[in-house]
């Protein structure tokens, strides 16, 4: 007998993430070849793989950082680099992991830090 426990899928859960065919290269090194895959409202779902298998270039293109070669990311329906703004307002800003966006980020302070000096803060 199956376990389907815990499949979000089975009790007719919205589709929230949808890859269809994706594929992306940089320069000759494919870096993702034909991945598609759904996840269910409610639904755990992970990308597993060694070094340089794609899953970094798989997260940024469903978070709309990246664009794919070839085929389609939805998240709600919506195109993650198309509708960004949209997604944003639903979501508000998402980092997955450590990737492309993060290093963009830059902070300011200003007033007080509860004592601590920006630097020290800063350095983490």
């Amino acid at each position: 007998m199956p376990n389907n426990a815990g499949d979000a899928r089975d009790v007719g859960a919205a589709v929230v993430v949808e890859v269809e065919a994706l594929s992306k290269r940089y320069g000759a090194a494919v870096a993702v070849a034909d991945v598609s895959f759904t996840v269910a409202e409610g639904e755990i779902f992970g990308i597993l793989g060694p070094n340089g298998a794609g899953k970094t270039t798989i997260v940024e293109c469903v978070q709309g950082l990246r664009r794919p070669d070839v085929g389609r990311v939805r998240i709600l329906g919506l195109d993650p680099h198309r509708d960004r703004v949209e997604l944003r307002r639903l979501f508000g800003g998402i980092a997955l992991q450590e990737d492309e966006g993060c290093k963009k980020l830059r902070f300011r302070f200003e007033g007080d830090a509860g004592g601590v000096e920006a630097a020290a803060i800063a350095a983490g």
